[in-house]
């Protein structure tokens, strides 16, 4: 190849290209990168799709499993984060304190009343309640922790008021156990319990 048509080529490789180019435009850059991670992401699923043709039928049983166990697991995780962050725990690490779902009940529509509890104590305490077989509604409530509970009123009741009785378990290995006990009441005629009801129970004890 001649020197002159050399020089051509290279000079339209570089104009397309971009290479040689050293004051290039940062959005072109920006475009230049996003089209490389379309062309990967279209790449791997082209390969992925070519694998699952390959599937035999107990293969493909134990990918729909495989995907229903990871969906499952990604919903459980997403309601998890919305109990803790409808629970507003404070002064405690999230991860340290275990709350569950069902005394977490906050609701627009029904009957609801909902109370902050405020650890107090100098230990840590559970909160338990036989109310709708819940158990323990909150483990592990560190000292000067503070966390949300919801009751929203069961219709499907035949008796006027629901009382929700919560028994805070603190144990402390010099003293013992010590219990406390708080109620919420739920009146299904009194349409202004139709509006958060807040209450505020703080915990005492060594």
């Amino acid at each position: 190849m001649h020197l002159k048509s050399f020089l051509t080529v290279l000079l339209v490789f570089c104009f397309f290209t971009g290479v040689g180019f050293a004051q290039e435009d940062p959005e072109q850059r920006l475009v230049r990168a996003r089209a490389t991670e379309i062309e990967a992401r279209e790449a791997r699923k082209k390969a992925e799709e070519e694998l699952k043709k390959k599937d035999t039928p107990t293969m493909k049983r134990a990918r729909k499993e495989i995907e229903h166990e990871v969906k499952k697991e990604r919903e459980l995780k997403e309601d998890s984060e919305k109990v803790l962050a409808q629970s507003a725990i404070t002064g405690c690490e999230d991860d340290k304190v275990v709350v569950n779902a069902r005394a977490v009940q906050f609701s627009v529509m029904a009957v609801m009343a909902s109370i902050r509890i405020i650890n107090k104590s100098s230990v840590s305490q559970d909160i338990e309640t036989s109310s709708r077989g819940i158990g323990v509604a909150v483990k592990n409530l560190c000292p000067g922790g503070a966390i949300t509970l919801a009751f929203s009123r069961g219709w499907v009741t035949d008796s006027e008021t629901e009382e929700i009785i919560l028994t805070a378990v603190g144990r402390n290995q010099g003293i013992g156990t010590q219990t406390q006990t708080f109620s919420l009441y739920l009146n299904r005629s009194d349409v202004s319990y139709r509006r958060v009801q807040s209450r505020v129970w703080e915990i005492y004890g060594r």
